[in-house]
């Protein structure tokens, strides 16, 4: 299990993006410490706990509240929260999810499924 930092969306967002606005600022935020002091950015940046070979995402009392999955006709990777929510990974833990032992399989499924559709 890795530790991740994300922040809740209720649209339709994919789960990492570069040079996002929304993202700059937490990042420069958390790396400058500025969370610490009680702010509106502190109810959506969240932590959570990443399970490699899974694919699921806990929370910090190690309840599942999430499973990554590729959007069935496109390859944007999404974690789909237990309330319908989706969630958007700081870029400084993106790796963690796009290196992980199940984001690769998903991903080789879905190639494999292109491959069978033509």
């Amino acid at each position: 299990m890795k530790e991740i930092k994300a922040y809740t969306l209720f649209d339709e967002w994919k789960l990492y993006d570069s040079n996002i606005d929304t993202d700059w600022i937490l990042s420069f935020m958390e790396t400058h410490n500025l969370t610490n002091k009680k702010t509106i950015i502190d109810d959506y940046l969240k932590d959570y706990l990443f399970d490699e070979n899974t694919g699921e995402l806990f929370d910090t009392n190690n309840e599942k509240v999430g499973q990554y999955d590729l959007q069935q006709q496109t390859i944007d990777p999404y974690i789909y929260m237990t309330d319908s929510s989706y969630i958007r990974v700081l870029s400084k833990y993106e790796s963690i999810i796009k290196e992980s032992a199940f984001a690769k399989k998903c991903y080789q499924n879905y190639l494999d499924n292109k491959l069978d559709d033509v």
